[in-house]
């Protein structure tokens, strides 16, 4: 198994001396059940004629959640046919939460014996634990801690992005990321197989969306955060000139005035570069061919 090595480390590059992996087990579990959310439906799992009517019933995307025996007349499943809700949730996404719930799987044995490698006695019991024993859906983690990175950068709380056609729609990522890591691995859990991959090509082609989800993020992290940072001091009204210099690395003998003016435009110059560059990026082709192929 070449994933993980480590819990939510890619473990295709060299970690060597790598001390920054801010994360332990217990946060790639959490971060697995969060990525995953309540009762998400592989919409490419269901039968064409069902698919079509949650479209038309405008729960395309929308989770199927467990009934609520206080409000049962909420719940989405009274507008389907028995045969529907069984679809349904055959379709819905879950990740085995203990070794116990292996035993619903064809390849039962092979389950328990990855879990078994992972884990003494029987493990946890978490709706995340999946993420440190299988490859999948540690990638599913793994991606969550890049969306996490974007979603919390200063960037990605201004209207820079918007205005340059710059934000990513990362829920429809993670959704496209977590049904894709899922189907992988029902696969490799309901078929009688070994370790190792059931289908490379698709699973390159998660790590590629994975890999430039991360790089998006960390473009969001990198100069761009530099230069909003630089922005704010230069806007702040009771920061003199020295500090300005200092901040920006400008020779401190030089006496002249300094016009904040043009060094705000040269700032917003770069970052407009750096925002349009992000708009080119890979994901968002990746983007469009998901949203055409789902309409």
């Amino acid at each position: 198994m070449d994933w993980p090595k480590t819990p939510g480390r890619d473990s295709r590059h060299s970690s060597a001396f790598d001390i920054s992996w801010p994360y332990r087990d217990h946060h790639m579990m959490d971060f697995l059940a969060h990525a995953t959310g309540n009762a998400i439906v592989d919409e490419h799992a269901l039968p064409a004629e069902l698919a079509a009517k949650r479209r038309r019933r405008g729960h395309l995307h929308t989770p199927y959640p467990q009934i609520n025996w206080r409000h049962p007349a909420a719940h989405p499943g009274w507008r389907y046919t028995r045969s529907e809700r069984r679809a349904l949730r055959a379709a819905t996404i879950h990740w085995p939460t203990s070794r116990h719930d292996l035993a619903a799987y064809a390849n039962r044995d092979v389950l328990e014996a990855e879990w078994d490698t992972r884990f003494t006695n029987d493990g946890p019991v978490h709706a995340g634990a999946a993420a440190l024993v299988w490859r999948e859906p540690n990638a599913v983690a793994t991606a969550f801690t890049s969306a996490k990175s974007a979603r919390h950068s200063r960037l990605w709380k201004t209207d820079f992005l918007d205005a340059h056609n710059a934000r990513l729609d990362i829920d429809a990522v993670m959704a496209r990321i977590v049904t894709t890591a899922h189907r992988l691995w029902r696969t490799h859990a309901d078929t009688h197989l070994h370790l190792g991959a059931t289908d490379t090509t698709t699973w390159t082609a998660l790590l590629t969306t994975l890999d430039h989800l991360t790089d998006y993020a960390r473009a969001l992290n990198g100069r761009a955060d530099l230069l909003l940072a630089y922005r704010e001091v230069l806007r702040l009204e009771n920061v003199d000139d020295a500090a300005i210099r200092i901040e920006f690395g400008l020779p401190l003998d030089d006496t002249t005035p300094l016009n904040r003016t043009a060094l705000d435009m040269d700032l917003n110059v770069e970052l407009t570069a750096l925002v349009c560059q992000l708009a080119r990026s890979a994901l968002f082709d990746e983007q469009d061919v998901a949203v055409q192929s789902s309409g």
